[in-house]
């Protein structure tokens, strides 16, 4: 629909160039909004108008804009009042920001990030600070060179786990191990050093040695 004043014809497009109505620029009103399009209001009279591929700022209801016009079409070329407190960004296309320096992005209330698709973060070191950090995913795969964790105090709890080292160390000061059904153990070796105290309390106790068992102390104590 053209932007059109009463009265005004709308140029032909059979018309001599030099016919044709020059561009103009005038401030208007949004009233409303019909997909990728908006009905504004001025001076001019009604229309409907896209955005400018320049116009970033998605206009509302109630916002003015600037709008250029040459009677057969019109674009919102930017939005110059908004009327409400939420502010969308418009991008139509696949969109690439390129800095020759550093980019740095504040907010004084918080940053949500939403993609349709997946969410990328590439960088030679990632550093992430927070009082708080949550992590919630259906699957989470984590493969690197080395993992190093540093933790105060360190709870986890799992329905199933699994874990396979090629070599496991493990250095703590206490240790205290609670297995509520089987506990199943198997080595091709093992070499158990007890400082102080050894104490095996069962119901049954049964020990074997294919070839040789040695009991072996400077006192020891059987029945």
């Amino acid at each position: 629909m053209s932007c059109l004043s009463s009265g005004s014809e709308q140029p032909s497009i059979a018309q001599e160039p030099s016919q044709v109505a020059q561009w103009q620029t005038v401030p208007a009103k949004v009233y409303v909004q019909a997909g990728q399009r908006w009905g504004v209001l001025g001076t001019m009279g009604s229309c409907f108008a896209p955005l400018a591929a320049s116009c970033l700022l998605q206009p509302q209801v109630g916002d003015l804009v600037l709008l250029t016009f040459d009677g057969r079409q019109a674009y919102i070329l930017a939005v110059l009042e908004r009327s409400g407190q939420t502010a969308q960004l418009h991008l139509p296309a696949d969109t690439v920001v390129r800095s020759a320096g550093s980019v740095r992005v504040q907010t004084g209330g918080g940053l949500h990030f939403q993609a349709a698709q997946a969410v990328v973060l590439q960088g030679a070191d990632v550093a992430l600070q927070a009082e708080q950090y949550l992590l919630q995913a259906r699957n989470v795969h984590l493969a690197g060179q080395s993992l190093h964790s540093y933790f105060a105090q360190r709870q986890e709890y799992s329905g199933q786990r699994q874990q396979v080292d090629g070599q496991s160390q493990l250095h703590a000061g206490q240790r205290v191990t609670r297995v509520a059904g089987h506990d199943d153990y198997a080595a091709a070796s093992q070499r158990l050093v007890i400082e102080r105290d050894w104490r095996v309390r069962a119901r049954s106790a049964e020990l074997r040695g294919a070839q040789r068992v040695v009991v072996d102390g400077q006192q020891v104590h059987l029945g």
